[in-house]
C-alpha cells in the first residue's frame, strides 16, 4: 500500500541549526584544548637567580662545610633561647 504522504525524515535540521551545532562544537573543542593546555602543559618555570646570601664555592668538600654549619646551628639555637627570654640578640653576645 502506498501512502499519499511519505514519512518525514528522522532528523529534521535546518541549515541554521547545523551552523549553531558546528559553532558549539568548535567552542567546546577550543575550551577543552585550553583546559588541557592549562593543566598538562603549564608555563615553564622561570629560572631563579642564585642567592648570594649563602654562596658556597663549588669546589669545597662537605667535610669543610660541616664545622661552619655546626657553628651556625649553635648560633641559631642561642638566638632562639634569647628570643624566648626577651633579650636583645647580636652576634657579639654569642662569642
Amino acid at each position: 500500500m502506498n501512502k499519499p504522504v511519505p514519512d518525514p525524515p528522522l532528523e529534521t535540521t535546518t541549515p541554521l541549526e547545523d551552523a549553531l551545532r558546528a559553532d558549539d562544537q568548535l567552542k567546546n573543542r577550543e575550551a577543552i584544548k585550553r583546559a588541557l593546555d592549562f593543566y598538562l602543559s603549564p608555563d615553564p618555570i622561570k629560572p631563579r637567580l642564585p642567592s648570594t646570601m649563602f654562596l658556597v664555592h663549588p669546589n669545597v668538600d662537605t667535610e669543610s662545610l660541616l664545622p661552619q654549619g655546626d657553628a651556625f646551628t649553635m648560633w641559631e639555637r642561642a638566638c632562639s633561647r634569647r628570643r624566648l627570654n626577651g633579650q636583645h640578640i647580636s652576634r657579639g653576645h654569642l662569642r
